[in-house]
């Protein structure tokens, strides 16, 4: 998630359903993975409205880092309807990644 309040809600709501010794769980901002890798993630884009904005999603640095951090695999959650509509990522630059996120999440 690109927000700090998300990570703060979901980690809360999260971490006390891991067993102890079981496996690592960690959320963090996208920022926060910046120069690191995981595993699997789970990509919560926290988009979802009428006029279709996109938010940080148009930031092509941003998306690239939030789309590449995991070894093995991605799970994109959000709102196919926005993320499909957004159209303000600079296909140039992301590889079209919006149509993907919106093909994945949809």
């Amino acid at each position: 998630t690109p927000y700090v309040a998300q990570v703060q809600l979901l980690s809360s709501l999260l971490q006390p359903l891991v067993p102890p010794g079981g496996p690592q769980l960690e959320v963090a901002s996208v920022d926060g993975y910046q120069g690191r890798e995981k595993e699997i993630m789970v990509f919560s884009t926290v988009r979802a409205n009428p006029a279709a904005s996109i938010g940080f999603l148009e930031d092509w640095r941003r998306l690239n880092v939030a789309i590449t951090r995991p070894r093995r695999a991605l799970l994109i959650v959000g709102n196919a309807a926005t993320l499909g509509r957004g159209g303000g990522v600079d296909s140039g630059k992301a590889g079209a990644a919006g149509p993907a996120a919106a093909a994945a999440a949809g």
